[in-house]
């Protein structure tokens, strides 16, 4: 019984970790892109965008369940919703500005960097700021 039990907790301390790094795309564009002759940097782009796309799905993630607390300030309220909102017309917001000024694959990865923290910043310091309840 101890091994099984072992296994167990094994299974499930590591089993969403690399089911993350397996399905997020953080490792898999990098190593298929390395194992090919010639090196090409859209690769690493791919995985700092899957970097940036998984922060920010957190950020999302964190937001949604923030704005379903009940013991939340009221105060807060409309920030997340503004928060939420961005979050939602972020591929808008972002592809209006690559259209308008002529940006290019690196310089709209910044852009999508920039955004997620400025979404997941505010967010994290929400989170921070919720009562303890030890």
């Amino acid at each position: 019984m101890p091994l099984f039990h072992f296994g167990n907790c094994l299974a499930l301390a590591c089993g969403p970790i690399l089911l993350t790094y397996k399905y997020s795309g953080l490792f898999l564009p990098l190593w298929v892109g390395a194992r090919g002759i010639e090196f090409d940097w859209k690769y690493i782009q791919m995985s700092l965008d899957s970097n940036v796309a998984l922060v920010h799905h957190l950020s999302v993630a964190m937001l949604i369940w923030l704005r379903t607390r009940n013991d939340l300030s009221k105060s807060y309220i409309p920030l997340i919703n503004v928060l939420l909102i961005l979050c939602c017309y972020r591929p808008l917001i972002l592809e209006v500005l690559v259209h308008a000024f002529g940006l290019g694959t690196w310089i709209h990865l910044l852009s999508r960097f920039l955004f997620t923290i400025l979404v997941g910043l505010p967010t994290l310091q929400l989170y921070l700021s919720l009562p303890n309840n030890n």
